[in-house]
């Protein structure tokens, strides 16, 4: 069955970029798959010494011009493969394959279980219309990711609830009551990137955040514990990617010169999803609703040309997601032991 399908493995993607290119630009992939996104999670996984857990490797495999790649993270303690997204924000993962397929992805998945016998098979993030779902049980676990929707401003606000409508009137009335002067600026691989110090502020946002969410029902983190969080943000796939990606696109929302909220993603090659990576807002403004006040202005301006689009909100059920209009797609995860 696998005797004309090749298996080689790779330390550095490098050696697969013109490959890796050619897939992405004759298939239909999400700027999570891109080349340039992957080099990034490798290059932070390794520089925040992840390689001393895992070992990252790209496996190719062949067969009569078909071409299929795995990126993968091993654990040879606990004798566990993840694809990369396990230690990276990768949002939705796919295998890059110049084909649909599917005994071909079935001859690739079978022939990485034997390579691997002994260990477990965690797949992670996996995209609900890949391949690679496609040849998966239909009972595998299901993640919750949102959506909207957009075409027309004005038919998505009217078609938000009457308490969500009131919810944003609510926050802007507060905002010009206390005179508050909000600036929306937005940044991309065409306008540039974000001053350095207004990036650094838009990342210790979102780290003390989540320190704060992290820490909710009781607790502290150390003095230490805080550095190694904003040392470790300096490196990470998320911030990097917002910053050098070609379909990037950051929102940052001012009050004065100081940011307030951002929300930063990507295009996919159409333009027509727009991909949010990173969604935050300062814990000094949280009486203002700043998180929403962002999300409404964005979708006036991704909206502006009355274009169909959708807004991808990615993992996470959260209840303002839905609020905002969002809709439920899904996410899938799949471990088999490779016997």
């Amino acid at each position: 069955m696998n005797d004309n399908l090749s298996l080689r493995e790779y330390r550095s993607i490098r050696r697969l970029k013109d490959k890796w290119n050619d897939i992405y630009e004759k298939g239909s992939y999400t700027p999570f798959s891109t080349y340039e996104y992957n080099r990034i999670c490798r290059i932070a996984f390794f520089l925040r010494k992840k390689h001393w857990k895992f070992r990252c490797r790209f496996i190719c495999f062949e067969e009569d011009g078909k071409c299929g790649i795995w990126a993968l993270l091993i654990d040879d303690t606990l004798k566990t493969i993840y694809n990369i997204s396990h230690d990276s924000p990768m949002d939705y993962y796919e295998v890059m394959s110049n084909t649909d397929d599917v005994v071909f992805a079935k001859k690739c998945f079978e022939r990485l279980k034997e390579k691997y016998q002994g260990y477990d098979l965690c797949l992670e993030n996996i995209k609900e219309n890949s391949t690679i779902k496609s040849i998966l049980p239909a009972n595998i676990d299901a993640e919750p990711c949102v959506h909207i929707d957009l075409n027309n401003y004005n038919n998505w606000y009217n078609n938000l609830s009457k308490h969500q409508r009131q919810n944003i009137r609510t926050a802007y009335n507060r905002i010009r009551k206390d005179e508050i002067e909000l600036r929306l600026e937005h940044y991309s691989a065409e306008k540039g990137n974000p001053s350095v110090v207004d990036w650094f502020k838009c990342m210790l946002m979102y780290e003390n955040r989540s320190i704060d969410k992290l820490y909710k029902n009781g607790g502290s983190v150390s003095r230490l514990g805080r550095l190694n969080r904003y040392k470790n943000m300096l490196f990470a796939a998320s911030n990097n990617s917002l910053m050098k990606l070609p379909s990037r696109l950051v929102f940052v929302l001012y009050v004065r010169k100081e940011p307030v909220a951002y929300l930063g993603g990507f295009y996919d090659e159409k333009k027509s999803v727009f991909y949010v990576g990173r969604l935050c807002c300062s814990n000094k403004w949280l009486k203002y609703d700043m998180g929403i006040v962002l999300l409404d202005k964005v979708i006036k301006e991704l909206t502006r040309e009355e274009k169909d689009c959708c807004l991808d909100l990615t993992r996470g059920d959260e209840p303002y997601k839905y609020a905002m209009g969002g809709v439920t797609h899904y996410n899938y995860c799949y471990k088999v032991s490779c016997n």
